[in-house]
């Protein structure tokens, strides 16, 4: 059988081994975390380069915005300067050269109304006059002149114009 140097022997060359194999697995699966951090790292940098981005957009446009209405606003004031010198400083009777352009405040002043405009849909029927009254949408709509010319003469003149003339005559076609 077995001595008990051999199995000692056995056992620590099974443990160092086993130590051995449990460090490389160890290192072996921290490189994967590092890489799944690693990609972590990258992924949230990524985000925030892109909300920072998104931010400067932004504030870019806001800025442009602004920049476009202080020229608008000083095109304004160029012109109205221009129009007020045309009319003072010119000798010329009637019409003036150029007219002022109303500020932004004037401008929504005049286009916003003072009462609300109500605006209803268009009505795809015609509107009765009285409750009793057949609307258009009625199966019998429009069919009292019909009903008139039943109970009367044979005359559908004024439902179809054609019945009403006389035939043609024979005689003026042939020679």
């Amino acid at each position: 059988m077995y001595t008990l140097m051999e199995l000692l022997l056995v056992g620590t060359v099974a443990l160092l081994i086993g130590a051995f194999l449990g460090w490389a697995l160890s290192k072996l699966l921290d490189r994967e975390h590092r890489s799944e951090r690693a990609a972590e790292k990258q992924l949230e940098q990524a985000t925030a380069n892109l909300k920072s981005y998104r931010r400067e957009v932004s504030n870019h446009y806001v800025k442009t915005a602004q920049l476009v209405d202080e020229l608008t606003e000083s095109y304004r004031q160029l012109h109205n300067h221009l129009a007020h010198g045309s009319t003072t400083l010119l000798d010329i009777r009637g019409r003036p050269l150029m007219k002022t352009i109303p500020s932004r405040e004037q401008i929504e002043a005049i286009s916003q109304p003072a009462t609300p405009l109500i605006v209803s849909p268009p009505l795809d029927y015609a509107p009765k006059t009285t409750p009793r009254e057949k609307g258009m949408l009625d199966e019998s709509f429009g069919l009292e002149s019909a009903r008139k010319q039943d109970q009367g003469s044979d005359d559908f003149s004024d439902i179809y114009p054609a019945a009403h003339m006389p035939p043609p005559n024979p005689k003026k076609h042939q020679r």
